[in-house]
């Protein structure tokens, strides 16, 4: 188990946890919609990237390929986040559900 791992998959779930917060195309909107940098005052709105980018924090790349990995471990693919993020098809739903489903994951390690 990597706490560290798990506080930046549940803090990226956070950012994104209500439909209003989830956003497609774009790493991070601000109130009025208009693309921002995840890391900007402004932002308030998140794709599946930006939250984890947002959450592990500005250059941290290792932590950020471990929360793509466990994503990918529990989407069961090795898709890219932001394609799977963006298909038109997707839920709000189903993006919490990946991110419950990789969180979990991670606990039951020992």
């Amino acid at each position: 188990m990597n706490p560290q791992l798990i506080a930046d998959l549940e803090a990226a779930r956070a950012l994104i946890d209500t439909p209003e917060k989830w956003i497609k195309g774009m790493g991070a909107h601000s109130a009025s919609g208009m693309p921002v940098s995840i890391f900007g005052p402004d932002a308030v709105s998140f794709s599946i990237v930006g939250a984890f980018a947002r959450s592990c924090g500005r250059g941290n790349v290792d932590r950020e390929y471990a929360v793509i990995c466990a994503l990918r471990a529990a989407m069961g693919v090795d898709e890219l986040m932001y394609l799977w993020n963006d298909a038109p098809e997707r839920t709000h739903a189903e993006v919490l559900e990946l991110f419950d489903k990789a969180i979990a994951n991670e606990r039951s390690k020992a």
